[in-house]
């Protein structure tokens, strides 16, 4: 018989360590056997897109399944004054089809994660 993997965030290794702080935790047989960091990279003219868009009056929200103070630095970095940390793809669904019953949505991601938020959006673009 083969060995069961699981790769995800803390939720999911929190009953195995109190250590908060990775991004990433890999559990092998259910035993937590590594854990990563990531960090991102932000493109060189995000800052002033966002301040552009903004200047125009589109609300610029920040929506990830990232830890809050990895969300909080980044939006305090790019002028971002909403943000929505550690949200579960169907947190992300519901936050999407919230701000589009109040018009036109656009959502932006860069995983598997996030396709059924990007599906519920009028606009989407994915990374990868």
């Amino acid at each position: 018989m083969g060995n069961n993997w699981k790769v995800g965030s803390y939720r999911m290794a929190s009953e195995l360590t109190d250590d908060k702080l990775h991004e990433v935790y890999i559990l092998k047989n259910n035993k937590l056997i590594a854990t990563l960091d990531i960090e991102d990279e932000i493109k060189p003219k995000a800052k002033e897109m966002i301040a552009e868009l903004t200047h125009q009056g589109i609300e610029i929200i920040l929506l990830s399944g990232d830890k809050q103070s990895k969300c909080d630095a980044l939006a305090q970095t790019l002028n971002i004054q909403t943000v929505f940390a550690e949200q579960l793809p169907e947190e992300k669904l519901a936050k999407v089809q919230e701000y589009s019953s109040k018009g036109n949505t656009v959502m932006v991601g860069d995983g598997v994660n996030d396709a059924p938020a990007l599906a519920r959006a009028n606009c989407w673009h994915l990374f990868w």
